[in-house]
């Protein structure tokens, strides 16, 4: 039997970084060609689905390579719920960046209005006593 499409293809996906599903289901894969995807699959990093079923695939290669697959699958979803609390934590960490700014706003709008009525006061003061001293003459 000729191997050579499925070492392609066994070769490509361990360097694969994108593919995700593959199904081969039924392509005259020989038990050469499963051991070839069993190595294959200890270097990919990014399959999660591989269909095999109705090849010649040994029990042992099945196994095997339905391990590494769900292994894979546990990696990708702890990465994914680290990335999810990741970007929780960045969203805490922005929302209280963002609080922190409006309280400060907030307490320099409170001393510039404690200011504005300080000028006041003065003002009043100082035309109080301007008004007063031109009646003293």
């Amino acid at each position: 039997t000729d191997n050579s499409g499925v070492q392609v293809i066994a070769s490509a996906l361990a360097s694969n970084s994108t593919l995700h599903y593959l199904n081969l289901w039924g392509n005259h894969i020989s038990e050469e060609g499963g051991g070839d995807f069993a190595v294959a699959m200890v270097n990919n990093a990014t399959l999660t689905f591989l269909d095999l079923g109705n090849n010649s695939l040994t029990v042992p290669q099945q196994r095997a390579i339905n391990e590494i697959l769900s292994t894979t699958r546990q990696r990708l979803d702890s990465e994914s719920r680290q990335d999810n609390m990741e970007r929780k934590c960045m969203l805490l960490e922005d929302e209280a960046q963002q609080a922190s700014r409006r309280k400060a706003r907030e307490e320099q709008r409170e001393r510039d209005d404690i200011e504005q009525r300080r000028q006041k006061r003065e003002a009043e003061r100082l035309e109080q006593w301007r008004t007063e001293e031109f009646e003293k003459q």
